[in-house]
């Protein structure tokens, strides 16, 4: 891949200048909000000079009669797959990722040649998971790869994947943070546009790639005041975001597009599971729809599975 391409875009996009880099990991327990009501908690950090993402895996302290829940924390940037939605979700035999306990010895460093991650081991009553968050040098996304354990105890009979993102910018008007119905949220793939509808839309085996963006709040320049009122009305959000998605053994794929402030990317596989593999792109600086289309298309082999 020429890593020109992309840096040159970007710095187009926001008069920076963002260089190719060795992958970078980190997992330690680090600092989380309110650690008085967390139960467990491990922080989980990638970058390689063209992207920078954190995770966090916590479990909250039961409150009444709310019972205890795992979650994961994700930040890639402002806005799209970020920590103000739940970027990730999965579900095993119907079992939520959500009830899982997690201990210290879950959590390991992965590496593969240039290749850099973590993974996480998780059991679903026996039914065990893998779950691999990695970064390559030659590419700007959070790769993942969900797998069927080597030691599982019960078979896999069924999986649900689901991402949420929040397309370029939770929007406010007169001072009041608005959900729905002040969007035009859209969804470009490799073969097809998608417009919101208050019906849920499949999506083919061969839509491999899925940008979510907002037609309105297309992540034009920006230059914040002091006058808060004119800050609102040109604020024109983030941008876009990218998933990237294998998903050819899927019983069911679809995508929930609503003119609403989050839309997800929703996957059911059945007990031929062995794996499934994604990856998550968050740009790391402000960028217009049209040059967020023109930096992947001009870069394909950074957006694009390696086997």
């Amino acid at each position: 891949m020429n890593c020109k391409c992309v840096l040159t875009l970007l710095a187009v996009a926001a008069a920076a200048v963002l260089s190719a880099g060795p992958v970078n990991t980190e997992l330690k327990k680090g600092a989380m909000y309110r650690p008085d009501t967390k139960l467990f908690w491990r922080n989980m950090s990638y970058s390689n000079g063209l992207g920078r993402y954190t995770m966090a895996l916590s479990i909250s302290k039961p409150v009444g009669n709310k019972p205890q829940q795992a979650s994961f924390g994700f930040t890639g940037g402002g806005f799209g797959f970020c920590d103000k939605a739940r970027a990730f979700d999965l579900t095993v035999n119907g079992i939520s990722i959500r009830k899982l306990n997690f201990q210290e010895k879950d959590f390991s460093l992965w590496s593969e040649g240039d290749q850099k991650g973590v993974e996480v081991k998780m059991n679903f009553d026996g039914a065990k998971i893998v779950t691999r968050f990695y970064m390559r040098p030659d590419s700007p996304i959070l790769w993942g790869k969900v797998y069927v354990a080597n030691d599982t105890l019960e078979p896999v009979q069924r999986v649900k994947f689901s991402a949420t993102c929040l397309p370029s910018i939770l929007a406010k008007i007169n001072g009041k943070v608005k959900f729905h119905n002040v969007y035009q949220r859209k969804v470009k793939t490799p073969f097809k546009e998608y417009s919101a509808s208050n019906t849920v839309q499949a999506v083919s085996a061969a839509e491999n790639s899925f940008i979510f963006y907002d037609a309105l709040y297309d992540g034009s320049p920006f230059q914040k005041t002091k006058d808060k009122a004119a800050n609102e009305k040109n604020d024109k959000g983030w941008g876009p975001c990218m998933f990237l998605s294998d998903h050819k053994e899927a019983k069911k794929s679809r995508i929930h597009l609503r003119n609403d402030w989050t839309s997800t990317i929703d996957l059911e596989f059945g007990k031929e599971f062995k794996e499934y593999n994604f990856g998550y792109y968050n740009s790391p600086v402000r960028t217009k729809n049209d040059v967020f289309f023109k930096n992947v298309e001009n870069n394909k082999n950074a957006f694009t599975f390696k086997k």
